[in-house]
């Protein structure tokens, strides 16, 4: 599989996807499960840290049942996603799609794997702790 998601830090606050050149539809749509799957096995609020600088486009323009699986599947949890990339334009395009149609300011982008860092977080930062707790 040419995209690979783990834990970013000890304290299971950032998940890390990593894309790998040449990665899939199926590969994405897999990863989803596995980031969701880790983002659930914990209770605090967890950032996603996508690191798109080997990889920078989608193997083809078909992203939107993918985009959308990807925000129906979203845990609570989950509050942001970075997305790390050199490159702005399709895939920035495709996120503020996405972005306009999930939860509020979920999605930002990064030029470097250090900012996406500091943005993750900032969000887990200013989270509540308790997200069911109103």
């Amino acid at each position: 599989m040419k995209i690979k998601v783990d834990w970013y830090n000890l304290e299971k606050t950032i998940i890390l996807q990593k894309r790998e050149s040449g990665w899939t539809w199926e590969d994405f749509d897999a990863a989803v499960d596995q980031y969701v799957e880790l983002a659930k096995s914990v209770e605090n609020n967890v950032a996603l840290l996508v690191d798109c600088l080997d990889a920078p486009t989608p193997p083809s323009t078909s992203v939107l049942g993918h985009y959308s699986r990807a925000g129906r599947l979203r845990p609570d949890n989950l509050i942001r996603m970075v997305i790390v990339s050199e490159e702005g334009g399709f895939m920035k395009t495709m996120g503020d799609v996405y972005d306009s149609i999930t939860r509020g300011a979920f999605l930002h982008f990064a030029r470097t794997m250090e900012e996406g860092e500091v943005l993750c977080l900032e969000a887990l930062a200013s989270s509540d702790p308790d997200p069911f707790n109103d």
